[in-house]
């Protein structure tokens, strides 16, 4: 989970990026502006905006993983 709270914030201004229009002027002139502008307008919880689903999703795979290898090991025995 750790590891989605530091992704997260790459990862919007990824999809910030790629989603802007190519019929309009950019909004944003690189990662480093769409961090800038978005930690102004919305402070740093912009960036992490949307984070539960994937926090969620997280710690589903972690609980499936660890249940299947402790599973496997006891089968072993």
């Amino acid at each position: 989970m750790l590891g989605k709270v530091i992704e997260f914030p790459f990862d919007t201004v990824k999809v910030r990026l790629q989603s802007q229009p190519d019929t309009r002027p950019l909004r944003y002139s690189g990662p480093i502006d769409c961090i800038r502008q978005s930690i102004a307008q919305d402070g740093i919880r912009g960036l992490y905006r949307g984070i539960s689903p994937p926090l969620v999703g997280a710690a589903a795979e972690n609980s499936a993983l660890f249940f299947g290898v402790s599973w496997l090991q006891s089968r072993q025995r």
